[in-house]
C-alpha cells in the first residue's frame, strides 16, 4: 500500500523525458558468482560492458546486450586463503582502467586492471586486515583510497596509494575507536574544504564515519572522518581529520554527498537519516528524521540513498525496515514536528539492500528488495510506475544503462538480469578485447520465459512473470509502485514540470 504527502516539487531534469515501458521487458540473464550486500554491478563508461564484482572475491564484464560473458578475474591462490569482496569496481577518468578491493586471508589488496582485457596493471601492498567497501581514483587519477579494518572489527584503517609509484601506501591512518564504514566520495568540492590542509582545498574529498562493531547489540557512538590530499602549496602532509568528534549513530553503507560537495545525506543507525544542507558537518545535522526501525532495532539501512540531481529537491531512500520512501531534500525534519516523507510504500522481505538508483532525467526511481521485488516510481509522488517479482533473494547495488533504457540487478547466486524499462538509443558498441575466463555461450533466450505462477517457476535463472512482456513495450496501463493498489492523496493532483536549473547552478561554480 503506497501512502504519500499532499504535495509536489519541481522535477528537476537535465533533458528531456525519456519514455517509460508501462512494464519491464526481461531481456537477457547470465551466470556469475555470489553476489551479497555491498557488491553490485557498474556501468562502463564508453557503453560497452556491465561490471560485477562478487562475494568472493572475483570481477567480471558482460556483454549490455545479449549478456555474453567478456571475462572474468579473480587473484590467483593456493586455495587455503579464502577471498572475499564487499566493493564496486571504481573506472579512472580514461575509462581505461579499472580498481577494486579484495580481501585476501588477513590482508586487503587493491587490483588495478585494463577495461575489458582484464590483465592486471597493478596491484597494491598488502594492507593490514580487511577491505571496506570500494576504493576509488582520486585528484585525477594519481591517488587511490581505500578503507580497511582489523578482522576483528578494533580498528579503523584508511590509505592512500600512490599510482605513479606503483600503488605504493604514502599514507595510512588507525583509529582504536571500532571499524571504518565506506567512505563517500566527491570529486574537486567547490568552493572547497578545510580538512586539515587549509581553507579552499578543492583535492578530491572523501568522507566516513564508523561502522557497527561486529559484536554489537545496540547502538553505538560513532564519529566522521574527511580527508583530502594537500594541495601543493601547504606545508604539511596528508593528514585525515575529525570532523565530527562525537555521533549517537554509525552507518554501514557511503553517505551521498552533493552541491558541490557541501551537502550530505546519510542513512545511519536506528533507521534514521542525517542530512547536511545548510552548514556541513555540524554535530547537529540540518535535517534529521527516523522512520520504523529495522531488524536489529539499530539497524541502519544498509544502502546510499539516490537524488535528483547535484542540487537535489528529491532523496529516496532511509527507511532500514521492510519499506521505502522518498523526501524532500531541503526539508527534513523529525515527525514530532511535522516531518515526513512524499510517499512510502511498503516492501517484502526485509527491506531494501541494493543501492537504488535515479534515471538520468531523474523521472523515475528504481529500487529492489531482499524477497526479490523489483520497483519503479516517479520519486515525486510514488506513481505511475511498477512492481515485478523477480523470485529471488536481490542484495547487491543494480545500475541503469547510460541512457536509463535498461536495469541491471544481481541476485545473491550470482545471476544477472537485464531488464528494458525505457525507450533506448544505445548504439551497440563493438565488445572490448575478451579478457580471461571469456567467451562463454550466450543465455539461452529459454530462461527468460516466465512460469505460469509468476514466481520464475523456483529455478535460480528464470525470470519474473511481467505483464504484457513480449516482443515489445507492453500496452497494459501503469501499476501504481507497491501493488496496493492506487494512492489518495489529501490535495488535488499537482502537475510536475521538468527544469534544468540545477545543471545550469552547478556549471556557474565549476
Amino acid at each position: 500500500m503506497v501512502s504519500f504527502k499532499a504535495a509536489a516539487l519541481a522535477l528537476v531534469t537535465l533533458g528531456s523525458a525519456r519514455a517509460q515501458f508501462d512494464n519491464p521487458v526481461p531481456k537477457w540473464t547470465a551466470t556469475f558468482r555470489p553476489m551479497l550486500d555491498n557488491t553490485g554491478l557498474v556501468w562502463a563508461p564508453d557503453d560497452s560492458a556491465v561490471y560485477a564484482t562478487s562475494s568472493d572475491g572475483a570481477v567480471a564484464l558482460f556483454s549490455p546486450d545479449d549478456g555474453t560473458l567478456l571475462g572474468e578475474f579473480q587473484p590467483s591462490g593456493d586455495g587455503t586463503v579464502p577471498f572475499s569482496c564487499n566493493g564496486e569496481v571504481d573506472f579512472n577518468s580514461a575509462g581505461d582502467t579499472v580498481i577494486y578491493a579484495v580481501t585476501e586471508g588477513d590482508s586487503c589488496k587493491v587490483y588495478a586492471l585494463g577495461h575489458g582485457s582484464l590483465d592486471v596493471k597493478w596491484e597494491s601492498p598488502e594492507l593490514a586486515g580487511a577491505c571496506e567497501g570500494t576504493p576509488r581514483y582520486a585528484d585525477e587519477d594519481a591517488y587511490v583510497f581505500v578503507t580497511h579494518n582489523a578482522a576483528d572489527g578494533s580498528a579503523g584503517r584508511f590509505s592512500v596509494l600512490d599510482t605513479a609509484a606503483g600503488a605504493t601506501v604514502i599514507y595510512t591512518t588507525e583509529v582504536t575507536e571500532g571499524p571504518f564504514g565506506p567512505f563517500g566520495f566527491y570529486p574537486s568540492p567547490f568552493p572547497g574544504g578545510n580538512y586539515g590542509a587549509g581553507a579552499g582545498n578543492t583535492n578530491d574529498l572523501a568522507v566516513w564515519g564508523l561502522k557497527p562493531s561486529p559484536s554489537a547489540t545496540g547502538g553505538e557512538n560513532g564519529g566522521v572522518w574527511a580527508f583530502q590530499m594537500p594541495p601543493t602549496t601547504a606545508l604539511g602532509g596528508p593528514n585525515v581529520t575529525k570532523i565530527v568528534e562525537t555521533t549517537s549513530w554509525r552507518h554501514t553503507s557511503p553517505p551521498l554527498i552533493a552541491n558541490m560537495g557541501q551537502w550530505a545525506y546519510w542513512l545511519v543507525s536506528r533507521s534514521a537519516i542525517r542530512a547536511w544542507y545548510s552548514s556541513p558537518w555540524t554535530v547537529g545535522a540540518d535535517g534529521e528524521y527516523s522512520f520504523d526501525r529495522g531488524v536489529p532495532s539499530f539497524k541502519a539501512a544498509p544502502y546510499t540513498p539516490a537524488s535528483n540531481g547535484d542540487v537535489p529537491t528529491i532523496m529516496c531512500g532511509g527507511p532500514a525496515d521492510a519499506s521505502f520512501a522518498c523526501m524532500d531534500a531541503t526539508n527534513i525534519v523529525p515527525s514530532e514536528e511535522g516531518g515526513a516523507p512524499l510517499w512510502s510504500v511498503n516492501t517484502t522481505g526485509t527491506g531494501v539492500y541494493g543501492d537504488p538508483v535515479m534515471s538520468p532525467d531523474y523521472s523515475r526511481v528504481y529500487w529492489a528488495d531482499n524477497a526479490g521485488l523489483v520497483s519503479s516510481a516517479d520519486p515525486n509522488t510514488g506513481m505511475d510506475g511498477w512492481t515485478a517479482p523477480a523470485g529471488v533473494i536481490l542484495e547487491a547495488n543494480p545500475v541503469l544503462s547510460s541512457d536509463g533504457g535498461r536495469l541491471f540487478f544481481a541476485d545473491v547466486t550470482g545471476i544477472i538480469a537485464c531488464w528494458d524499462v525505457a525507450e533506448t538509443t544505445l548504439p551497440v558498441p563493438a565488445p572490448p578485447v575478451p579478457g580471461p575466463g571469456a567467451p562463454a555461450p550466450a543465455p539461452s533466450m529459454e530462461s527468460l520465459a516466465p512460469s505460469s505462477d509468476g514466481t520464475g517457476g523456483g529455478a535460480d535463472t528464470s525470470m519474473p512473470t511481467v505483464a504484457g512482456a513480449g516482443g515489445g513495450p507492453p500496452g497494459a496501463p501503469p501499476t501504481p509502485a507497491g501493488g496496493g493498489g492506487t494512492p489518495t492523496s489529501a490535495g488535488s493532483s499537482v502537475a510536475v514540470f521538468s527544469v534544468i536549473a540545477a545543471s545550469i547552478v552547478a556549471a556557474l561554480f565549476l
